[in-house]
């Protein structure tokens, strides 16, 4: 999502909020209810580690875990480090993939639930 406009971002999660609610599934975005941690360069590892700690929280209390692993050349270091923390809280992961192609690797085919094109 980092490499989008904003607003194509919110309109996504947007449709996607109102499928799922259709499927009575309340969806939970990091994006949207983090803290306003502002700009992430140069800050100190007790900060970071303060985010990091805030996101795993927030991944603690999901039942599932939607990813978006869409965009071929973008580096999912986060998307990554989620999906093994939820493989091993036993929790389902959902991942769309697209056209990318970065559901071919082992670990994702390994650790992955479900890996989609298109979620809607």
């Amino acid at each position: 999502m980092d490499d989008r406009p904003r607003s194509e971002v919110v309109e996504l999660f947007r449709r996607v909020e109102s499928e799922l609610n259709h499927m009575d599934v309340a969806l939970s975005n990091p994006l949207q209810e983090s803290p306003d941690f502002g700009d992430l360069s140069g800050v100190a590892t007790t900060d970071q580690r303060l985010i990091v700690d805030w996101d795993l929280e927030r991944l603690r209390l999901s039942d599932i875990v939607l990813v978006d692993f869409s965009h071929p050349s973008h580096v999912y270091v986060g998307c990554i480090c989620e999906i093994v923390y939820a493989h091993l809280w036993s929790k389902p992961e959902v991942a769309v993939v697209g056209n990318s192609g970065l559901d071919c690797s082992m670990w994702r085919r390994y650790q992955l639930t479900v890996t989609c094109v298109a979620l809607i």
